[in-house]
């Protein structure tokens, strides 16, 4: 359950970098290749949070016997 709360900051925490990245883009040009590089990573690591996120709903799921709410993976505030 835990886990799940954190997908919600790893979200925010992309959309934060992805923007300061585009910014960096438009000032640095010579180094396109290289925040692109970033970029694909940054994308991959929250990727990885949803599937974590997936897998923990799922063995909730299979040790309950119900399927989780959305109200229990929620963070109530996240603040980046």
């Amino acid at each position: 359950v835990e886990d799940c709360k954190k997908d919600a900051f790893v979200d925010q925490l992309y959309k934060k970098s992805f923007e300061q990245l585009q910014e960096l883009m438009k000032q640095d040009i010579d180094n396109l290749e290289h925040i692109q590089q970033v970029i694909f990573a940054i994308k991959n690591l929250e990727r990885v949070g949803d599937y974590v996120t997936k897998i923990a709903k799922t063995l909730y799921y299979i040790i309950t016997g119900e399927a989780p709410s959305k109200a229990l993976f929620m963070e109530s505030t996240l603040i980046v």
